[in-house]
């Protein structure tokens, strides 16, 4: 399916909000869909499937993979590099993914998921080691989180816990990086969030391998705007100019898209609500329906994205795009 990678320029925040509830409100794949009877599961953004808050039991959905996220970790091993986003992916979507590769450390497990009983060796970290040993896929997993509880539909790698293991991680981004990438082959959607540029050892090596750089910009002012021109002109340097998509995600109100694309020289893939209501839920300080703007918002960036990134491909190519982002 597709491999966006998620970053944010110093003093620009909400990124790691929108990771969150884009896994959470993307849409579900058409098994899922066939089993809601209808979709009124998919048109509810607020269901929830881990366990009950203080439960001693960790639920078979994190001990086991069910058959129908297997099917795309074996297709993982036959999908041909040069298929990273194809129309074929695009029409039959899986699962989706969020990677918290964060230098910094990850929010996860102290946020959203704090309140759950959840194993502590999964995530991120022996990921990278699974992926430098050529295992990732045969230890995937026993390294995620299912969000679903038993739908395996929406996952995830929490990210460090303690921000001084980001240097460990810098050998290998380009193995996490390139696995993701043959997950995205393989029909999965897998969000990175990369956090701040400004961190100490940013993962260039899995961000050049991503179908998507989102740069996360607040355009309610000129202070919030400023820092994205310096991050931007680091992202031109380090990424290759003819792979991936290089955009922003206009996170809040303020500048319009036009205007702010004109400024940073970029296109705007998506903007997102400013909804501190619903955030506070995915941070783990409330409970709640999260039905909110913000949910809804993050559904339509992922797939914005996805469209501007066939678009792009085409465009590179020469070729036409049909309507709804398919090359022809």
């Amino acid at each position: 399916m597709t491999f966006l990678a998620i970053v944010s320029a110093k003093g620009s925040p909400g990124v790691s909000t929108f990771a969150l509830a884009a896994t959470l409100s993307a849409p579900l794949s058409a098994g899922a869909l066939a089993r809601d009877h209808g979709g009124a599961l998919a048109r509810d953004p607020g269901y929830r499937g881990l366990p009950a808050a203080g439960s001693d039991v960790i639920p078979d959905n994190v001990r086991q993979f069910p058959d129908n996220a297997r099917q795309y970790l074996d297709s993982a091993r036959q999908f041909p590099d040069n298929a990273r986003v194809s129309p074929d992916n695009a029409r039959r979507p899986g699962p989706i993914l969020l990677a918290e590769c964060d230098p910094a450390g990850g929010s996860l497990l102290a946020g959203y998921l704090s309140r759950y009983d959840l194993p502590t060796d999964r995530g991120i970290l022996p990921l990278a080691g699974a992926a430098l040993r050529g295992s990732a896929l045969q230890e995937l997993s026993g390294l995620l989180i299912d969000l679903d509880n038993h739908r395996a539909e929406r996952f995830a790698l929490p990210g460090l816990t303690d921000p001084a293991q980001g240097a460990s991680l810098a050998p290998a981004w380009s193995a996490v990086g390139e696995f993701f990438a043959g997950l995205s082959r393989a029909g999965w959607t897998v969000i990175a969030d990369c956090g701040r540029l400004a961190s100490g050892f940013p993962p260039w090596p899995l961000l050049r391998q991503a179908d998507a750089v989102l740069v996360g910009v607040r355009p309610a002012s000129l202070a919030t705007i400023s820092p994205a021109v310096p991050a931007l002109a680091q992202l031109r340097r380090e990424l290759p100019a003819t792979d991936g998509t290089l955009a922003l995600l206009a996170i809040g109100g303020g500048t319009s898209p036009r205007e702010l694309s004109r400024h940073l020289m970029a296109p705007v893939a998506a903007e997102i609500a400013w909804d501190t209501s619903t955030a506070t839920v995915l941070g783990g300080k409330g409970r709640g329906r999260r039905r909110g703007a913000l949910m809804r918002t993050a559904a339509r960036a992922v797939q914005a994205t996805q469209a501007l990134i066939l678009s792009d491909r085409a465009a590179r190519l020469q070729l036409p795009a049909l309507p709804g982002g398919v090359i022809a």
